[in-house]
C-alpha cells in the first residue's frame, strides 16, 4: 500500500511561492522548501527530480489559477468595466509579474553591434 503524502499540492505550491518571492529562484532551495514543510528533502525527491521541475509545476498552477479568474471578465458587460478588472487582477498579481519580468529579461538573447 502506497504511502499518503505528507503535503497537499496546494501547500507545496504555497511553501513554494514563498519561498520563491523571499529569496529569488537562486536562493530556492529543497532544503528551504522541506523547512517550511516540515518534510525532510527526500519526501520532496519522491515527487520531484529537481526544483526546476518542481518550479515548472508550481507555474503551471499559478497560470491555469490566473487564467480562470480572467474568466471572470466574461461578467462585465461594458468595455471600461472590463478594463477595470482587468487592470485590478494584474495588479493583484503584481509580485509574480515582477518577478517574472526580472527573470525573463536575463535570458533575452544578447545582441551584438
Amino acid at each position: 500500500m502506497a504511502r499518503e503524502r505528507k503535503f497537499s499540492d496546494k501547500t507545496l505550491y504555497n511553501a513554494a511561492k514563498h519561498i520563491l518571492l523571499n529569496n529569488g529562484y537562486e536562493g530556492f532551495t529543497f532544503s528551504l522548501l522541506a523547512d517550511e514543510l516540515k518534510v525532510s528533502r527526500g519526501a520532496l525527491y519522491k515527487y520531484y527530480e529537481n526544483k526546476e521541475e518542481l518550479i515548472m509545476d508550481y507555474m503551471i498552477f499559478e497560470m491555469n489559477r490566473f487564467l480562470a479568474e480572467l474568466k471572470e471578465i466574461n461578467n462585465y458587460d461594458r468595455f471600461d468595466s472590463q478594463f477595470d478588472f482587468l487592470i485590478k487582477l494584474m495588479f493583484k498579481h503584481i509580485k509574480y509579474i515582477r518577478y517574472l519580468g526580472f527573470h525573463t529579461r536575463s535570458l533575452q538573447p544578447s545582441v551584438k553591434t
